[in-house]
């Protein structure tokens, strides 16, 4: 192929609006006298129609002419001459793909083995120049090159390596599995599943393999390190199997060292090689703290903790605040969306309040410990009995019982579950519930005598026990009773005590004990964990469970607890 001279003149319209002349030459292609170089193969040389005008693409210029004038032979020539004038380059760059296909036939032919994924990057990195190349398998046949060359492997991985991957590592295991049937045939008194048996060839850079009780996992990894020496893919000293208990592992080494070679097969539970590990590098003998195997003196250690925390003055306060109010992880009753769901978890999460009754929400488990952990005498669901003594029924319900009953006060207490603008839960019937409150407004009224009202939308905003606090002062004054008459706190030792009474302590030292075990498993510093500041998770209605974190050292050991309130 040679590069051919050609030249046109156009008529006026087209010199009017376009140009008049165009023109071919050695170096590119010219335009009323201006030199436009041929582009590079990389750039497009193309012809665009349109309606009334065809656009020649030369690089990254554009030329426009009107369809009716003679550019045909023009337009050819262009891209004739664009492809010799770039013949030298492409020359050069079959010559490179040439290289590159020998190149990965040899280092392929080497890969014995299953190809991982880290194998396929490799290659991918060492070979993706050539993928540009291949693009220009066009310009090679016009060019009369042998492309017939150009159908080998490296094309097949280049253009598609996933598919090439999943189908050479297909034709693999195939190949492995007929290869070493009579050793998954012999290794355990009974053949290895076909599935254990493709867990085994895989060799991929991480294998997952999920399996149930009494599946065979012991076996197959047995199995696995068999293939992989027999393969001669790993020394037995080079293969570490672990497990995570100690009956698990000596099994595990029963099974491996039943077989013939594999006797230098390391074997050992984490625990095991990482106090190996640690040893090692100390170039000393470390010792397990008892805590870490003992479970019952771990116990015994936490409960000594807890009891060490109640009877530092200093911890007064935090204590009483975590028992008093975080004791059970808070929801907000109209977050749920039918009866069935809240009551189902209520159920599920038996809410007794420090007084031992058993409330029937949060919030009021809220007003439960407030009053009883400042010493406030008070009756829970008490029956409405005026002064006259008779019962009160709502209508269609059965008697009346207020929330909350305080002797002191003479007052009744009720919370009721709406927000600001009176909504409730979606299930409750809106109308119904804020009817039934008016009832029991005028009900008081009526009989003369004192109701305290608090909301739920109080405890969204985290000021339920400051609207009550402020509550039980104003009845002080209106009756004229001095507040510490009312208010008789009680101490945390009193408080812990009573945790005690009801039963709750194991929960609270089991949560603590598992923060341990957790804190201990985890990356995290004491120094992180004293960075931690108390936010609220939002959620659609930017409520959220507050994550309170007390970091309480004693006897030099941090001693941590997560609490959701």
């Amino acid at each position: 192929m040679e590069l051919r001279r050609h030249e046109v003149k156009f008529g006026f319209l087209q010199g009017l609006f376009f140009g008049r002349t165009a023109s071919l030459c050695e170096q590119g292609l010219t335009i009323d006298g201006k030199l436009f170089t041929y582009p590079s193969i990389e750039q497009p040389v193309e012809v665009r129609a349109g309606w009334f005008t065809q656009t020649l693409v030369w690089g990254s210029n554009k030329f426009t002419f009107f369809r009716l004038i003679p550019s045909k032979s023009l337009f050819r020539f262009a891209k004739h001459n664009r492809l010799v004038f770039c013949k030298p380059a492409l020359l050069a760059a079959y010559d490179d793909l040439l290289v590159d296909i020998a190149s990965f036939d040899k280092d392929f032919g080497l890969h014995q083995r299953y190809l991982r994924h880290s194998d396929r990057t490799r290659l991918h990195q060492g070979y993706r120049g050539s993928l540009a190349s291949f693009k220009q398998t066009t310009h090679f046949k016009k060019l009369g090159f042998d492309v017939t060359k150009l159908n080998c492997r490296l094309a097949k991985f280049i253009k598609q390596p996933q598919q090439f991957t999943a189908k050479y590592n297909q034709w693999w295991q195939g190949k492995q599995l007929e290869s070493y049937q009579t050793l998954f045939d012999s290794l355990e008194n009974h053949p290895l599943t076909p599935l254990q048996r493709q867990a085994c060839v895989i060799d991929e850079n991480n294998t997952l393999v999920i399996a149930g009780a009494g599946t065979g996992k012991t076996s197959t990894m047995a199995a696995k390190a068999a293939y992989l020496v027999k393969q001669g893919l790993a020394k037995p000293n080079e293969i570490l199997m672990l497990a995570y208990g100690k009956d698990a592992m000596v099994e595990l080494k029963e099974r491996v060292y039943a077989i013939s070679g594999l006797n230098s097969v390391k074997v050992s539970t984490f625990h095991g090689l990482g106090k190996e590990i640690i040893q090692s590098y100390l170039d000393d003998s470390t010792q397990v703290s008892v805590l870490a195997s003992d479970t019952k003196k771990f116990t015994q250690f936490v409960d000594q903790q807890i009891d060490a925390i109640v009877a530092d003055p200093k911890m007064a306060d935090p204590v009483a605040d975590y028992f008093g109010r975080y004791l059970y992880p808070q929801v907000n009753e109209l977050d749920f969306q039918t009866q069935g769901q809240y009551r189902s978890y209520l159920k599920n999460n038996e809410i007794r309040a420090l007084s031992g009754d058993l409330v029937k929400s949060f919030q009021e488990l809220t007003i439960c410990n407030y009053l009883f952990t400042h010493g406030i005498q008070f009756q829970y669901e008490p029956k409405y009995q005026p002064e006259n003594g008779t019962s009160v029924s709502e209508p269609g319900k059965s008697v009346y019982q207020p929330d909350f009953y305080i002797p002191a006060l003479d007052a009744y207490l009720e919370h009721f579950g709406i927000d600001k603008q009176g909504n409730t839960r979606p299930d409750i019937d809106k109308i119904a519930y804020n009817l039934s409150r008016e009832w029991k407004i005028e009900t008081h009224k009526r009989h003369n005598t004192c109701l305290l009202q608090t909301f739920s939308w109080q405890a969204d905003l985290g000021e339920l026990e400051q609207h009550l606090e402020a509550l039980l002062c104003e009845r002080c004054e209106l009756i004229g009773l001095a507040q510490n008459q009312l208010f008789k706190p009680i101490s945390p030792e009193a408080v812990f005590a009573q945790v005690k009474a009801l039963g709750v302590y194991r929960n609270v030292s089991r949560l603590m004990s598992s923060f341990l075990s957790l804190f201990k498993a985890s990356s995290l510093s004491l120094a992180d964990l004293e960075l931690i500041k108390v936010t609220p998770a939002s959620d659609n209605n930017d409520k959220g469970i507050k994550k309170v974190l007390y970091i309480i050292k004693s006897g030099g050991r941090p001693f941590c607890t997560c609490l959701d309130g």
